[in-house]
């Protein structure tokens, strides 16, 4: 195994680009990185793992590519490929899934999308979807238009079908689904099920926040 120490043009003092792999190339005229077999890349902004990783030491940015994995605190992520630029800790997903952990969650968010405009402050997903079910098929689903994920604050999807059977019938729709990831309470929190009296229904709370100051109790 191959360990790096990389101080590329951006960092300073401290600041490094830690690179282990079973094989590591520096083609010093092209101021690249090649990288094979078990790549683990950190920095102060992102930790990484993948089959292959190439760098453009010149320009700071990597691609990383086959068995794209990156963790963070609250949100893990696995992807075919990855583009990444590390001067703006900014980068995109190819065909990835994504985990979100919180201590407002009761479980975990299985979310997929085809892309992912990732970030270490807000991450986008496209055409994303999204459901706590961990099965090999999912019972439920919610696909999105788009979801934006802000690390320890919220998560905001747009254009929201519900799909129920496993995942193939859509019965409910709504613009817009807002998850809080730092409260313990949702500010709206709503039940789907079903009974044989009703049929199919929506429940919806709404949860307010009570003030001292506050004459009238409610804001």
């Amino acid at each position: 195994m191959v360990i790096l120490l990389i101080a590329t043009p951006i960092c300073s003092g401290e600041d490094r680009v830690n690179l282990t792999a079973d094989s590591v190339q520096y083609l010093r005229e092209k101021e690249r990185i090649i990288a094979q077999g078990n790549t683990h890349l950190k920095t102060a902004e992102i930790e990484l793992w993948a089959d292959n990783l190439r760098i453009d030491v010149k320009n700071n940015k990597l691609v990383a590519e086959d068995n794209v994995r990156v963790k963070g605190e609250q949100q893990a992520l696995e992807s075919e490929k990855l583009e990444y630029d590390l001067a703006l800790s900014e980068g995109i997903f190819v065909n990835a899934e994504s985990i979100v952990v919180d201590n407002s969650l009761k479980g975990e968010l299985y979310l997929s999308s085809p892309k992912i405009d990732y970030g270490a402050e807000k991450s986008k997903l496209h055409s994303s979807k999204l459901t706590s079910c961990d099965y090999d098929k999912n019972h439920y689903e919610i696909s999105s238009t788009s979801v934006v994920i802000y690390p320890g604050d919220k998560l905001i999807a747009y254009n929201n079908f519900l799909w129920e059977f496993n995942a193939q019938v859509p019965i409910f729709y709504t613009p817009l689904l807002i998850y809080s990831l730092k409260n313990d309470k949702q500010i709206l929190e709503q039940q789907i099920g079903r009974s044989e009296i009703r049929g199919w229904f929506l429940k919806n709370t709404y949860n307010y926040t009570i003030e001292a100051n506050n004459e009238d109790g409610v804001v």
